[in-house]
């Protein structure tokens, strides 16, 4: 197998594990300190780093 498509199944697992801890854990923690401005700035950053790291490994799939 190659390393690069190897690396590739690993950044799109390790992006999604990030930004469900971003999500689930973060959030819940932020809401409950008081802090809305990081509780809402750590659901889009979670959203968005799910989001661009499954268009990235699409992009190079196809691509490749």
């Amino acid at each position: 197998m190659n390393i690069i498509a190897l690396f590739d199944n690993y950044f799109l697992i390790l992006m999604i594990i990030q930004g469900l801890v971003s999500l689930i854990i973060d959030t819940r923690n932020f809401k409950n300190a008081g802090m809305y401005k990081s509780y809402k700035q750590s659901r889009v950053i979670g959203i968005l780093s799910i989001f661009i790291s499954v268009i990235i490994y699409s992009l190079v799939r196809i691509f490749a």
